[in-house]
């Protein structure tokens, strides 16, 4: 991707603050009712940390995982948990990176939503690709950041 007008952006100020976690052992039926309560397309997955007793993301369900990895394989959302169907490991970014940057890594990666964390490995924020290319001043510019 050329460098442009993406370069100087930051991710951290076009991402998403208010987002849904919820703990690995949440039943997918959970998930998908706060999904729908929160009108939301991805959850965040978080494991207790025992050494720092924080919460720390350890994974990502968006409801295409539910379809595909409960649903279509006949799975009981009453009895499957996110860490069964969770992709993981995390793919982050740091929220002082570019939105040309985070483009490219969600490219390479082939996802859409892209946790921000700090330099501690906090979540802050989660980016999603249609709200990072939504800024782009024209077509043809969103196009290019996308690779279309």
């Amino acid at each position: 991707m050329a460098r442009g007008r993406f370069a100087s952006k930051k991710v951290i100020d076009f991402a998403e603050k208010d987002f849904v976690t919820l703990d690995e052992n949440t039943l997918i039926a959970e998930a998908a009712k706060a999904m729908y309560e929160r009108d939301v397309c991805s959850i965040i997955v978080t494991r207790n940390d025992r050494a720092s007793n924080t919460r720390r993301a350890v994974g990502i369900i968006t409801a295409r995982d539910m379809l595909h990895r409960v649903i279509a394989l006949n799975k009981s959302p009453f009895k499957t948990v996110l860490s069964r169907i969770m992709s993981t490991p995390l793919v982050t970014i740091d929220r002082d990176s570019s939105i040309e940057d985070a483009i490219s890594l969600m490219r390479s990666k082939k996802i859409t939503r892209l946790p921000v964390i700090n330099e501690a490995g906090d979540l802050l924020a989660v980016a999603s690709l249609k709200s990072l290319v939504r800024i782009a001043p024209s077509q043809k510019e969103a196009q290019d950041a996308i690779g279309v």
